[in-house]
């Protein structure tokens, strides 16, 4: 595809008015999605697709238009010529965009990852062995995704990543655990060792359930629950442009009010991950930026746009994070329990949102396997409860350790196409949470 895609950029572009700029965009996969239930193989199937988007530029204005691909040259060609057209008669009715930052020179990338993915039905036969007595359902997603960009004025990049990401619930009797395993790489060990403790957290939710009352406990928060909260702060809050327009939670940090604890340290790593090291516009962006670090704030994610309107150094192509990366500690995960000794072990949170996003709190309930623990034993489950409690207490003046062990998770988002998104977190001990219902 990456011939195909630079040719068929090539033949639009010979077609370009004087003062006429054409980007082009490039999106594609080939995955394989296979959906499980009750520990068995409930439907398989491929996703081949291709999209290209077209912006015209003249002077400041500028127009898309984004077409489906189908691998015929002749008719790709008449539907991107036909796009063409139609922006051309379209943009001179389109105002200046003051904000407008493309590349003045060409630029150019490449990188394509090798391929250490195994073929995916016998990868999955091999899960269910492994799942055998288990009612697991779920689904994996395997293969390669595409990204390109070319421009009239020369630029060319190129980028493909090969990885796979298995999504699971396990459920007894009313109860369920979750577990998420992706990466570029299989393991079947690390398979077997989420399964068996699938296995373990399930006896445990078979005990009668503790039920709280509100106030604050000591906690830990599994990797998968550190992600949620986290997640939080990928709406925007570590953006240029929303730090300007004082709608971030990060201003108390920014400011110099607050400030998290010194073991909070978070990268943007695009050269870690698997979105593209390049933005729309051609611009190269695969550089680690450094957000946190330990506890203070650095550096903001600049976009071409805001880079353009604030006239900063552009860093990235979105102003959400791709690649997040948090720095490890040194508390080893069979520490965990009796670390915590007694309060809330929380693997999952969900319906996260926040109650004051200018001071950074935040509210969310516990989701499947959580747990009461007392002097580094588990107890039993815990009945779900709410949490309400600020970024700056969390990962603040109550973090007490990281874990030395860091998960990598995925995004399993497939709507429209898989999702790139990746963030590398560590679990995190606290001191107390606040849980109000």
């Amino acid at each position: 595809m990456q011939d195909y895609f630079y040719a068929l950029s090539d033949h639009l572009y010979q077609q370009l008015k004087p003062a006429e700029r054409l980007l082009a965009n490039y999106q594609g996969e080939d995955s394989d999605f296979i959906r499980l239930n009750h520990g068995k193989i409930r439907q398989a199937g491929q996703v081949t697709q291709h999209y290209l988007t077209l912006e015209l530029a003249q002077g400041a204005s500028h127009l898309s238009s984004r077409l489906t691909l189908c691998g015929d040259m002749p008719m790709d060609l008449a539907a991107a010529q036909a796009a063409l057209a139609r922006m051309r008669q379209q943009l001179p009715h389109v105002p200046d965009d003051p904000y407008l930052n493309l590349p003045s020179q060409p630029t150019a990338s490449e990188h394509k990852a090798a391929d250490l993915l195994p073929e995916a039905g016998e990868t999955v036969s091999r899960i269910l062995q492994q799942a055998q007595g288990l009612d697991l359902v779920g689904y994996w997603a395997s293969g390669i995704m595409r990204q390109g960009m070319t421009d009239s004025i020369g630029s060319r990049h190129w980028q493909s990543s090969h990885s796979f990401n298995l999504d699971w619930s396990c459920y007894q009797q009313g109860q369920a655990v979750k577990n998420n395993y992706a990466g570029r790489q299989w393991d079947e060990t690390t398979l077997v060792r989420k399964l068996e403790k699938d296995r373990q957290a399930l006896d445990i939710l078979q005990r009668p359930p503790t039920t709280l009352t509100p106030g604050v406990y000591r906690a830990y928060l599994a990797p998968a629950a550190m992600e949620e909260i986290l997640g939080m702060l990928g709406w925007g809050d570590f953006g240029l442009k929303s730090q300007r327009t004082r709608r971030s939670a990060l201003l108390p940090l920014l400011e110099g009010d607050r400030s998290f604890d010194a073991k909070v340290t978070l990268t943007e790593a695009p050269d870690r991950g698997l979105a593209a090291t390049f933005t729309e516009q051609g611009f190269v962006v695969d550089q680690p930026v450094s957000l946190i670090e330990q506890g203070h704030f650095n550096q903001a994610l600049v976009s071409p746009r805001s880079a353009m309107e604030y006239h900063a150094p552009m860093n990235c192509a979105h102003e959400s994070p791709q690649s997040l990366r948090m720095q490890a500690g040194t508390l080893a995960d069979e520490d965990i329990l009796e670390a915590l000794d007694t309060g809330v072990y929380i693997s999952n949170l969900w319906y996260c949102n926040y109650s004051d996003r200018n001071h950074g709190r935040i509210t969310g309930m516990t989701r499947f396997a959580s747990f009461w623990v007392e002097k580094g034993k588990i107890i039993g489950p815990l009945s779900v409860i709410r949490f309400d409690d600020t970024l700056y207490r969390m990962l603040g003046d109550h973090l007490l350790a990281l874990t030395a062990q860091r998960e990598t998770r995925i995004s399993p988002s497939s709507y429209d196409q898989r999702s790139s998104r990746s963030t590398t977190l560590p679990g995190g001990l606290l001191r107390e949470i606040r849980l109000t219902l």
